[in-house]
């Protein structure tokens, strides 16, 4: 949730982009795509104007990527890192590069879900792994010996400085 309020105060943009069986938390704008109808909210209880900013497509389509990052209203591309559930639908290896290389070509953030796997795939979370350096980054209990309920996160100078409190006078 902080990461997609941080994205969009950053980009002053709207719009979220994810990929089908990705899996990122409970918040209402990312409650779409886990599963199918990927269009449809996967629970009870959310208005359809919580997901209408959130656009699904096929994991590893660059076709399907560049079509949404186009328009330049995207604020980030939110991706579980390892490919859904945990890289049991994984993320090709040179799709990595693809994601990196079109959200900086259209000024969309690439905001790696890392709540599984910051950690585990090796010291620096599957982005070290994969030698790919997203703008944002979601951490999960790791962060803190495993107590439930811990996450951060963590991005790039420019995008966490949104959460500086300035005096504008």
């Amino acid at each position: 949730m902080m990461g997609i309020r941080l994205a969009r105060a950053f980009t002053g943009r709207s719009k979220i982009v994810r990929f089908q069986f990705h899996f990122a938390g409970g918040d209402d704008a990312v409650l779409v795509g886990y599963k199918k109808p990927f269009d449809l909210p996967i629970s009870a209880g959310l208005l359809p104007a919580a997901v209408e900013n959130t656009t699904v497509i096929p994991a590893n389509s660059e076709e399907a990527l560049e079509d949404c990052l186009r328009e330049k209203d995207v604020a980030a591309l939110i991706v579980e890192a390892a490919g859904s559930s945990s890289g049991e639908v994984g993320i090709k290896p040179s799709f990595y590069k693809t994601m990196r290389d079109l959200t900086t070509k259209y000024g969309t953030l690439l905001f790696f879900d890392e709540v599984i796997t910051g950690f585990r795939y090796s010291p620096g979370g599957v982005q070290a792994a994969k030698g790919i350096t997203p703008d944002l980054t979601a951490l999960g209990k790791g962060v803190n010996g495993v107590f439930p309920g811990a996450g951060a996160i963590v991005g790039c100078k420019d995008v966490m400085n949104m959460l500086l409190y300035k005096d504008d006078n």
